[in-house]
């Protein structure tokens, strides 16, 4: 699977993980993955689960910082337990820059099949929890992992020129 964001979040001194979207229920067995922000770090976080209580967490190198718009996301094939398992990928949006990305393994060959909501902002459990401070928008899920020319990304500022005007 894939999931996709544009964000911005206020502020990173935070005393719990700021979740951006997930199929994840903390309390209770329906914990199945959601992407999120560590706290202070700013570090991209996956979890991921196959028995519905504990999860394997991924924390990449990748990193955001309080205040600036990013787009942000994971693409993992959860039976490829090598390093093309999870990519991460994050572009600056803010001050521009090219999309980085980040290869990982992770240990879970099958996700749990929760009934947890999928919910995007929080841990999606009763009554709310884990707000995300700041901004979420064009949230898409893919049940594939996608390539890199499949992404939600914005191309550099210099191909929107080409794009509106065609080549000069």
């Amino acid at each position: 699977f894939t999931i996709e964001a544009y964000l911005n979040i206020d502020t990173l001194d935070l005393s719990s993980t700021p979740i951006v979207a997930g199929h994840f229920n903390s309390t209770g067995d329906q914990r199945a993955w959601f992407l999120a922000i560590a706290p202070t770090s700013g570090r991209l976080r996956l979890a991921l689960s196959d028995d519905g209580t504990a999860a394997e967490v991924i924390t990449s190198a990748l990193a955001i910082e309080a205040g600036k718009d990013y787009y942000l996301a994971a693409a993992v094939n959860v039976a490829d337990t090598s390093s093309d398992g999870i990519i991460f990928y994050l572009q600056d949006l803010t001050d521009g820059g090219p999309l980085l990305s980040e290869n990982q393994s992770h240990d879970i060959d099958m996700l749990h099949n929760s009934t947890a909501l999928f919910a995007i902002g929080s841990q999606g459990r009763s009554g709310g929890g884990n707000f995300f401070p700041g901004i979420i928008d064009e949230v898409r899920f893919s049940n594939v992992m996608l390539s890199p020319d499949q992404l939600l990304v914005i191309p550099e500022p210099g191909t929107w020129l080409l794009l509106a005007f065609g080549s000069l």
